[in-house]
């Protein structure tokens, strides 16, 4: 198995009755405590949110409060597990899977499906905030505004057709090229968001 350097398994000096790791909240909680492990069981650095508002998360570390935008919380996550092992008020947590890399024999076999299950992974994220709106049709298309976060903003768009490409004009869609078959988290949002396209799906698994 291919564990993050920093996964709790591999935490030789956690103490004998840690708690069972859990995943990182998807987004900043006012008074939730970090504690980041860098040696022995009690040596590290704590990290306190001690404010968030729909814009901003504040955290009290090293005798100063930083503030840092809602939109960099996964970023800030990463950057806990390159320091150490991480917990969440006081239950370790898991590294999230897009730091785990496959081991370098699977790379080719295994491309494909890493990034489906990043895309499902990043289109989860945008569903649990009103991210997708209303489509727009037009010559036998619908078009989709999907939300990645402030001023930031994407078009999907999807063919009525189901023999027709669905396309995105994001950055990470855009550099699979033109005859790419690779979704983006913005193409799964759309799809998924609609009871009438959720099928459509099936077309990047089968």
């Amino acid at each position: 198995m291919n564990l993050h350097k920093h996964h709790p398994r591999n935490n030789k000096k956690a103490g004998r009755y840690t708690f069972s790791p859990v995943c990182h909240p998807w987004k900043p909680r006012k008074g939730d405590g970090y504690f980041v492990q860098t040696g022995s069981e009690f040596f590290g650095e704590n990290f306190t949110i001690t404010r968030v508002n729909s814009r901003s998360f504040y955290c009290y570390h090293a005798g100063r409060t930083i503030r840092r935008l809602v939109v960099e919380w996964e970023q800030w996550i990463d950057e806990l597990f390159e320091i150490g092992f991480v917990f969440l008020n006081g239950t370790p947590v898991l590294p999230p899977s897009r730091l785990i890399s496959a081991p370098p024999a699977e790379a080719g076999s295994n491309s494909r499906q890493r990034r489906f299950d990043q895309a499902l992974s990043g289109a989860r994220e945008l569903l649990r905030r009103p991210s997708v709106g209303e489509p727009r049709h037009s010559r036998k298309e619908r078009r989709f505004k999907v939300a990645g976060g402030p001023g930031m903003a994407v078009t999907v768009t999807v063919p009525d057709s189901s023999t027709g490409r669905n396309t995105c004009t994001c950055a990470e869609f855009r550099a699979g090229g033109a005859n790419s078959c690779y979704p983006c988290c913005h193409i799964f949002a759309v799809l998924l968001s609609s009871g009438l396209l959720k099928h459509r799906v099936l077309d990047y698994i089968l």
